[in-house]
């Protein structure tokens, strides 16, 4: 069973925002929401259509807070790091892609230069979640 999705309606008071049982192939409860007349149909469908488009701003502004936290400009930090991405979409029992990615940062120009940028430690943890709440469609 799912959560039920942000927007959609109040869940009710002290309920669980998910299920920890565990279910039988085939059992009819698998994939449906855990409160549907509180479930964001429309930000599914939403979600679904634009998970492309999400991900492309998700690596856009990766690059922006990666910049932001060494203190250089996107494009400074385009000339010093190649970003490389694995990335799978696996669709869900529920219908919806789910990513997985494995996000790899190399050096492309002078180590001198690139010994002068300071990214702090945990720096590239903090720029990858805000990048996820950052990235939209639409504006």
């Amino acid at each position: 069973m799912l959560p039920t999705a942000q927007g959609g309606g109040e869940l009710p008071a002290r309920c669980s925002i998910g299920c920890f049982t565990c279910r039988a192939e085939g059992d009819p409860e698998l994939g449906e929401p855990l409160w549907p007349r509180c479930y964001d149909q429309v930000g599914a469908v939403l979600w679904q259509a634009l998970a492309g488009q999400l991900w492309h701003r998700f690596a856009m502004e990766l690059r922006r807070e990666l910049a932001r936290r060494a203190g250089i400009t996107s494009s400074g930090l385009c000339a010093l790091l190649r970003l490389s991405y694995a990335k799978v979409a696996e669709y869900q029992r529920r219908g919806l892609v789910h990513f997985h990615a494995v996000i790899r940062g190399d050096v492309i120009r002078d180590r001198t230069l690139v010994s002068q940028v300071r990214i702090l430690p945990g720096a590239p943890c903090a720029a990858y979640a805000a990048s996820t709440t950052k990235a939209q469609v639409g504006r």
